[in-house]
């Protein structure tokens, strides 16, 4: 029993190591359906249907299988669980790995070491952040890091064997395996390689001919056969036909070649390679991210492994992980995704091997000083402590092995409350909720994001609920301009003729919808929110980009300190390339600024740069005018700026807002009445007249018949009997101080013009007329008397004797 013990050692290790993992990981494991891939996951893999591109295929056939097994819990449970299963085994491989990079290293001799330095490169990587948190969720990276940790393992076998090509079939079966399930397997060949030519390079009897490529290539090759599983289970995934319009579903898969080889190559990813990214800033979030993993210390730790391996000139070991270290991480710099973090875990199974040569370092370090302490103090070779006596070198390095050890520890107790999920009943409470509401048949459930609506299809194809409804996302149907973005999804739902519901409040989409509470979180869309013309046109284009074709602002006049909202509707001319901030400022005769508002319209979920061209968005601010606030006419201004440089796009001065205390609504009896209606929109009940040295004064009492958007002018002339003009005077009402566009319906105003008369005018009779028109068109409006007949467009006051 010994023997076997210790012939197997290593193994039972490495089984416990594992075992270790499986219950941290089956304690903190998510219980129920998530959002994300992992919900995507959690149907497809039960249902043997295909996933997101590039289809995964060996994980949907072993998540099939085990789902299938496994007797207890739900699907969603079973196939969190069988993350924890493949985190596990990764774990126990990355032990056996770890422990034959140190022994090919040779820097330490006694086999006790070895095994306890491979423990902690071990479980430094189980406790890491990134990596157990994928081994609690039903994803793909465990299984991805079990395919890294056996390729390793495999390939560091032959080195240590007689390398015979023959010795390499099961790393070519690991690469093959690996690229049958992600793609990203690719970025180690360069490494494998490398290490492969390195040892026939040293070697003295070359074992690899040319030959024996073409058996390597078979079990690097034939695993991608396993694609093959796409177009087979793609006619039986329920999901990947969406009947919008019953007559014209939408297909989420393309069953011809082309379409095949677009999912499994990913090739809807490959705009997310940029170069561009290669910055400082983005080696800083590697280094922030490989922090969070292993903390300052085993940052260091890391280091000297790899420095060790320079300076021992370990070339095999350094080819086959700086090898494979750079392109992942060089690859994990350019490529912009939102999960970015999960690429860098291949990153961290070579530095958790790294951290074990670095602690080995230590141990050997402090073992040789503890020699040459022993040498210089001439105690044969043993110091003694109390009743304890131990070899120097080997008890030194225990000492640093121990103290080593309290890292794992460390991060365990650090990461166990970011990563536990065992109380995660989220997106099943999210989705529960909204499913319990009494929703239309047939209604669609719109989400901005994909991730939230995984768990409705979970509920739908796993536990048949609501299978009536549809779920929708922005590029539901990857690479279709009709399908980019979330309003043109809310589009194409609007235009099906079914019941539209956005899951969860979007605040800034009501810029183009017009939205419904609906209760639990749900907001129907009910249409388009500019469904009707502004009350004040407009016609301003801004920065040749977008024009400003309108604005409403209410209440019509408004009180100091009362609140004021002014909406502004917005046309884009063509796409817009960045995230402008609008603005409405409210100014006062000598254009300063009394009171305003600045926001990103359309929020974060339509912001200006997924405006299209033709679309009409309507951008509503809202502020308070001081309550200090002399009353009178205050000007709108609005605009377009950049934010945080505060570059301008453009502005426009709109009309004006009345600030006003009291409004007059009683006509007086003034000397000469009149009744005179001009247009439908302002009524002259009479006027007052008078002689004032050189000058006529005239006083006009008006009262608006109904709000109106337009500055009108009145125009006052005095002609002769030949109607010439003898003195005239044309402004808007009270010199321009009281435009007509801040009149409230029934408002009385009272207007005063002054006709100054020149020292040379002639004696006689003179002729008083007046009306109104609009500056930008000269166009007058008709007069009418109190009976409604025409009297042209403009009335004859009064005849004036002058002098």
């Amino acid at each position: 029993m010994g023997d076997w013990i210790r012939r197997f050692s290593d193994h039972i290790i490495a089984a416990a190591s594992g075992l270790l993992s499986l219950c941290v990981y089956s304690a903190t494991l998510a219980p129920s359906v998530l959002m994300a891939d992992a919900g995507e996951f959690q149907f497809a893999a039960p249902l043997a249907a295909i996933a997101h591109p590039t289809g995964y295929p060996l994980y949907l056939i072993l998540g099939w299988l085990w789902s299938q097994l496994y007797p207890f819990g739900t699907p969603a449970y079973k196939m969190n669980l069988l993350s924890a299963v493949f985190a596990a085994a990764a774990v126990a491989v990355m032990y056996l790995v770890a422990l034959r990079v140190i022994r090919i290293a040779g820097f330490l001799r006694h086999p006790g070491l070895h095994r306890g330095i491979a423990l902690l490169s071990a479980l430094l990587l189980a406790f890491s952040l990134t990596f157990w948190s994928q081994a609690v969720i039903a994803e793909v990276y465990a299984l991805n890091a079990l395919l890294i940790a056996g390729l390793l393992y495999t390939l560091l076998g032959w080195l240590q064997g007689d390398r015979g090509w023959k010795g390499l079939i099961p790393t070519a079966l690991f690469f093959g395996l690996g690229l049958a399930h992600h793609r990203t397997i690719i970025l180690w060949l360069p490494a494998i390689v490398l290490t492969i030519w390195l040892a026939e390079a040293g070697s003295r009897e070359k074992r690899l001919e040319w030959k024996h490529l073409a058996w390597l290539l078979a079990p690097a090759l034939l695993p991608l056969l396993v694609y093959l599983y796409v177009p087979i289970r793609a006619p039986a995934t329920p999901y990947l036909e969406i009947p919008l319009r019953p007559e014209k579903p939408l297909r989420l898969y393309d069953p011809s070649l082309a379409g095949f080889l677009n999912y499994v190559l990913g090739r809807s990813f490959e705009g997310a390679v940029r170069l561009r990214l290669l910055t400082p800033a983005r080696l800083e979030m590697a280094i922030g991210l490989l922090n969070q993993q292993f903390t300052p210390v085993g940052i260091i730790l890391g280091l000297l492994g790899f420095v060790w391996l320079i300076r021992e000139r370990r070339w095999l070991l350094l080819a086959l992980t700086a090898g494979a270290f750079l392109p992942l991480l060089g690859f994990n710099l350019v490529y912009d995704i939102g999960d970015i973090a999960v690429f860098f875990i291949p990153v961290y199974q070579i530095w958790a091997i790294w951290m074990g040569l670095g602690t080995a370092w230590l141990c050997r370090q402090a073992g040789d000083l503890m020699v040459r302490l022993r040498t210089r103090s001439a105690r044969n070779g043993l110091l003694h402590f109390g009743r304890f006596s131990v070899g120097s070198h080997h008890f030194a390095g225990l000492v640093v092995l121990a103290v080593t050890f309290a890292l794992p520890v460390y991060l365990f107790f650090q990461t166990l409350p970011h990563v536990d999920r065992h109380t995660d009943w989220q997106a099943w409470l999210f989705w529960k909720r909204i499913l319990a509401q009494p929703l239309p048949a047939g209604a669609v459930l719109i989400s901005n994001d994909r991730d939230e609506i995984m768990p409705l299809w979970y509920f739908q194809y796993i536990e048949g609920q609501r299978t009536d409804l549809i779920g929708l996302f922005p590029q539901v149907v990857m690479n279709d301009p009709a399908w980019e973005d979330i309003g043109q999804v809310v589009d194409q739902a609007l235009t099906s003729g079914r019941p539209v519901y956005l899951i969860k409040p979007m605040p800034g989409i009501e810029v183009k919808y017009r939205l419904t509470p609906a209760g639990s979180g749900l907001v129907q869309v009910t249409g388009y929110a500019a469904d009707s013309p502004p009350q004040r046109p407009a016609d301003v284009t801004i920065g040749g980009v977008i024009r400003l074709v309108g604005y409403d602002h209410s209440p019509y006049s408004v009180v100091p300190g009362q609140d004021l909202t002014v909406t502004l509707y917005w046309e884009p001319l063509g796409r817009m390339n960045a995230n402008y901030s609008s603005f409405v400022q409210l100014l006062d005769q000598a254009g300063n600024r009394v009171a305003g508002s600045d926001h990103l319209p359309g929020g974060d979920y339509y912001p200006t740069r997924l405006w299209k061209p033709g679309e009409r968005l309507v951008d509503t601010h809202h502020f308070t005018v001081p309550a200090d606030l002399p009353p009178g006419p205050y000007q709108l201004f609005a605009g377009l700026y950049l934010y945080p440089s505060m570059e301008r796009l453009g502005d426009a001065r709109l009309g004006f807002v009345g600030v006003k205390t009291t409004i007059e609504s009683t006509p007086r009896i003034m000397p000469h009445p009149l009744q005179v209606r001009f247009g439908d929109v302002i009524q002259l009940w009479g006027y007052e007249l008078r002689k004032e040295g050189q000058s006529i004064l005239l006083t006009l009492e008006w009262q608006a018949l109904r709000e109106m958007p337009i500055n009108y002018t009145t125009f006052v002339h005095l002609v002769d009997s030949t109607g010439a003009i003898v003195s005239q005077a044309d402004s808007q009402p009270r010199g321009g101080s009281y435009p007509t566009s801040i009149w409230d319906k029934g408002e009385v105003v009272i207007d005063a013009y002054r006709l100054p008369i020149e020292m040379d005018t002639p004696a006689g009779e003179y002729s008083l007329i007046m009306g109104l028109y609009q500056l930008e068109t000269m166009q007058r409006l008709p007069a009418f008397d109190e009976h409604g007949s025409p009297l042209g467009d403009a009335i004859l006051l009064t005849k004036i004797a002058w002098p």
